[in-house]
């Protein structure tokens, strides 16, 4: 569960920038500029879409910022568990947001939806634990900017 949530930190990243409502944030930055905090974060597997587990439910938070400079920093937390920080750079290009962490270079691809200061992330291609060993899975992300 721990791999699962280290992905979801970066996934959870990408889901404040995306298309939809004006294309600027504050000041007139883009959409993904600011700082964003998780308010639903949602695990379904692949094979039975319609069987989520609510991750925000359980505890689990996101903090999401986003500099003007392309570089961004994500903060999770799950109780009882020391925060975790994860950084690097992002690219946005129309409704695809993508993560390059700064530690491992990996790179996570996000469809993103913007609705002024809601945000929403998709990512595929990840796994998790439903409770019998990891699966194919689904991660929806909503954000609001603060």
């Amino acid at each position: 569960m721990r791999r699962t949530l280290a992905i979801l930190s970066l996934l959870s990243a990408v889901s404040l920038g995306a298309c939809g409502g004006d294309g600027t944030g504050p000041s007139g930055s883009s959409t993904i500029v600011g700082t964003w905090n998780a308010t639903a974060i949602v695990a379904a597997p692949v094979s039975n879409p319609s069987a989520t587990e609510n991750l925000y439910a359980e505890g689990f938070r996101l903090k999401f910022v986003f500099a003007s400079n392309k570089s961004y920093t994500i903060v999770s937390s799950f109780p009882g568990e020391a925060p975790d920080t994860s950084d690097g750079t992002y690219v946005q290009a129309g409704s695809s947001l993508t993560l390059t962490s700064a530690g491992d270079n990996e790179v996570t691809p996000i469809d993103l939806t913007v609705n002024g200061n809601t945000a929403t992330l998709v990512v595929s291609g990840v796994t998790f634990d439903f409770g019998a060993g990891e699966v194919p899975a689904r991660m929806t992300v909503t954000a609001r900017r603060d």
